[in-house]
């Protein structure tokens, strides 16, 4: 058989394999890849924009700076907002610190920008880029202190109740530093103290304690809690504390009125 029949054959037997659905289902089949080919490459293309648009929004776009420019990072907003925060704080203006004015803050000339808008501490941790970041943290321990505060000058029973279950809400909010979150629990102790939950105050003092490496504050968080103790009547408890505050911390200002308190709490188990 020479090979133009030979290709005849092949040709014949391609057709009778070859129907309409056979081609129906191959052109179906390879729409379906482009579209699903499309589809990703699009969905790929705008997922980079919007990165890239939201990486560069502080960058090109700055909500607190006005006449910003190329700000390297949101790190300078955010630190000099904080430090706003932190003023308002030191000045008592506790209302301004959480919630923010109308003030304009006019920024150092080696800052780009004219002014800077101060949103409030509350506001600020609302925002995308600050909520998960090191900022944050420290935004919401200075709110937790605010409400703190604010309960401490208020004269109104149930509005100092809901200012120190405002500033537990923030204070309870955990950070990756383990000194901070013993000094926050401490804090968060200093609270139910004042509200006379001695049990719960007792609680978050211990807490703060299951942070070992906590060494600068830990003389004043054992003192706390042997103070709390002997008002509670766990005596015993109370004076290991005693003597590990004069073990460990023998130069500390607190070491010197343990002697005193463990002689009180003899005198007072001996009753």
């Amino acid at each position: 058989m020479d090979n133009t029949s030979e290709k005849k054959s092949f040709i014949s037997n391609l057709k009778e394999k070859i129907t309409i659905k056979n081609i129906e289902n191959i052109i179906w089949k390879n729409n379906l890849r482009k579209g699903i080919f499309i589809s990703t490459l699009l969905l790929l293309i705008l997922s980079l924009v919007y990165i890239n648009l939201t990486s560069n929004y502080f960058i090109f776009n700055d909500p607190y700076i006005e006449d910003s420019g190329n700000l390297s990072s949101i790190d300078k907003a955010a630190e000099i907002i904080l430090y706003i925060g932190e003023k308002n704080i030191q000045n008592g203006n506790f209302d301004e610190a959480l919630f923010g004015s109308d003030s304009i803050y006019f920024l150092p000339e080696e800052i780009e920008g004219n002014s800077i808008k101060f949103p409030g501490l509350i506001e600020f941790t609302k925002d995308s880029k600050i909520s998960n970041s090191k900022y944050s943290e420290i935004a919401n321990y200075h709110i937790g202190i605010c409400y703190y505060r604010l309960a401490e000058e208020s004269e109104n029973s149930e509005e100092e109740v809901k200012y120190y279950t405002e500033a537990i809400n923030y204070l309870e909010k955990e950070s990756e530093s383990s000194q901070f979150n013993s000094f926050k629990k401490s804090q968060i102790g200093d609270i139910f103290f004042q509200l006379g939950d001695l049990e719960k105050a007792l609680k978050y003092y211990n807490k703060s304690l299951e942070f070992e490496d906590n060494k600068i504050f830990r003389a004043e968080i054992l003192f706390k809690t042997a103070e709390t103790e002997i008002i509670l009547k766990n005596y015993d408890s109370a004076i290991n504390h005693y003597i590990e505050i004069k073990n460990d911390f023998p130069n500390s200002p607190y070491s010197l009125d343990s002697d005193k308190r463990i002689a009180e709490i003899k005198i007072l188990s001996d009753k």
